[in-house]
């Protein structure tokens, strides 16, 4: 299925991730080389997209920590957002943003509104192998 089926065209996308840096260790005898590049991967995909009516942004995931929209308000400027092979250690905000996306969601009535002791049974519940 075709992305702009899913997203109506003019839409702001924000992709967070699909970036590394690779570091490789060659060993030639005792001798050793290390070798080192940075691919962010995303620059054909996004291409692709020039004349859809898309706006995609792309953030890396090194600047994941300190630009990823940390309020409601701040997320509810893009459509979508597509996070991708970023790792959760990277958004050191990421738990209470993903508690303001459900406080927003269950305002909206879309599901009950999780606070510490749903929180807490959800965690029991796992714990003794049942679905939450």
């Amino acid at each position: 299925m075709a992305i702009t089926a899913l997203i109506q065209p003019p839409a702001k996308i924000l992709i967070v991730g699909e970036s590394v840096y690779k570091i490789h260790t060659h060993f030639k005898g005792f001798a050793s080389y290390e070798t080192g590049y940075a691919s962010l991967g995303l620059d054909n995909f996004i291409s692709r997209f020039a004349d859809s009516g898309l706006e995609i942004t792309f953030m890396p995931n090194q600047e994941v920590s300190h630009r990823f929209p940390s309020s409601i308000e701040a997320m509810q400027k893009y459509d979508a957002i597509v996070i991708s092979d970023a790792p959760a250690d990277s958004f050191l905000g990421f738990a209470y943003a993903a508690l303001l996306i459900c406080d927003d969601l269950a305002a909206q009535g879309v599901c009950m509104r999780l606070g510490p002791a749903r929180s807490a049974a959800g965690w029991v519940k796992w714990l003794a192998r049942r679905a939450p």
